[in-house]
């Protein structure tokens, strides 16, 4: 996701050496880690489809994610789509989408898209908005879109509202199991390590673990997110120029209209 870089390595390791954990390292720069390790569920990837399908209509259908990170929320759609396209201002991931998703991607700004045809959908599924400082900031990224979608488009975003915290911090909220990688495997987990609710951030640690492979032995890194809350999203209701028309539980598909609390698809479409 673009607005997650920082400074980070291009490649990984020689053979036969380890690398030490140091926050200079940076996941981002590892395509292929990431693609794996941060994979969407089938879970997931139906809901939107699902969300597709009732609000666009019949595929295939235009895609384009903004901040299209390796790819792996454009691959999953590969089949039913007529055009797949993506935008990040990574290099790395620029070259490993195009290169594993067939889409046609570009390296730029994720608020200053440069594509000339429209799209049906524009996707982005990862979570960038919780890396983004402010409602008006997010306002804006969604005005953006306007000009770079068809007659029949929408935009589709994940969204993560607060949800009760855990008794006692540092606290892992997500682990993975070890996952083959090439050349070995490897597993990520990411850390509440404090909140502050008065600015609206909480502070996460993500911590990557290899096993063999030209990759290094750890990747540890530190950062902010955003807290969304409910009167968040009656602001979007009220944006300009769009209409809010799902805020959907990928658990529950069947509720277009799910509470604001954890992770949720927001589809707009333009008025």
């Amino acid at each position: 996701m673009s607005a997650q870089q920082g400074a980070g390595l291009a490649a990984g390791v020689a053979p036969g050496h380890e690398a030490p954990a140091a926050e200079c390292l940076n996941l981002y720069r590892f395509p292929a880690l990431y693609d794996t390790l941060k994979a969407p569920d089938d879970e997931d990837i139906s809901a939107v489809r699902g969300l597709m399908r009732r609000f666009v209509g019949d595929g295939p259908w235009s895609i384009l994610d903004p901040a299209c990170g390796p790819g792996n929320w454009l691959k999953p759609f590969a089949a039913e789509a007529s055009r797949l396209a993506g935008n990040d201002n990574c290099l790395e991931m620029v070259e490993y989408t195009r290169a594993n998703t067939g889409a046609y991607t570009v390296l730029g700004d994720m608020f200053e898209l440069g594509f000339d045809e429209p799209f049906d959908v524009i996707l982005e599924a990862s979570g960038v908005s919780s890396l983004l400082p402010d409602m008006a900031t997010l306002a804006r990224w969604v005005r953006s879109f306007r000009p770079h979608l068809s007659s029949r488009g929408v935009v589709i975003l994940l969204v993560n509202f607060e949800v009760p915290l855990p008794a006692r911090l540092p606290a892992t909220l997500w682990q993975t199991p070890w996952r083959p990688v090439p050349g070995g495997s490897a597993r990520i987990r990411y850390e509440l390590m404090g909140v502050e609710p008065a600015l609206r951030t909480q502070h996460i640690r993500r911590t990557v673990e290899t096993r063999g492979g030209n990759w290094p032995a750890r990747i540890v890194e530190s950062y902010d997110l955003r807290i969304w809350r409910p009167e968040d999203l009656r602001e979007l209701q009220e944006l300009p120029g769009f209409s809010l028309q799902a805020c959907l539980d990928a658990a529950r598909p069947e509720n277009l209209h799910a509470a604001p609390a954890g992770e949720r698809l927001l589809l707009f479409r333009p008025t």
